[in-house]
């Protein structure tokens, strides 16, 4: 099962609310136009309605005909709560040994050591 990320499953709810929403507007022809229906969706939720988070969608009329739903305008507010965390997986098989690399270059030699030091 698939399992959506919270900016996909926004993009998708505001989708859906979009279409819905905007079937409700219209008229007959010398009529005056309808104030369009907005939603916005805003990222988070408040803890007491969802404890793991989530998200705000605010809709209502857009009465000032400025595109933007002002708080004025807000006439249902509903949260879209996010979901528990599922079990984690089992673990993956453990993967093929990777290919032994070249053997660096030699060094150079070092200083060589007198046969006898004298202490005097």
């Amino acid at each position: 099962m698939r399992h959506m990320s919270t900016s996909s499953f926004q993009r998708a709810a505001m989708f859906f609310l979009m279409v819905i929403l905007t079937a409700c507007g219209g008229g007959e022809s010398g009529e005056a136009p309808a104030h369009a229906t907005k939603i916005s969706i805003l990222n988070g939720a408040p803890l007491s309605d969802c404890s793991i988070g989530g998200v705000t969608i605010n809709s209502g009329t857009d009465f000032s005909d400025d595109l933007v739903l002002q708080d004025t305008e807000i006439t249902a507010t509903q949260y879209m709560c996010n979901g528990q965390n599922g079990t984690a997986g089992v673990a993956g098989t453990v993967g093929l040994t990777g290919v032994i690399g070249m053997v660096g270059l030699t060094g150079t030699s070092g200083l060589t050591a007198p046969d006898v030091i004298s202490y005097e």
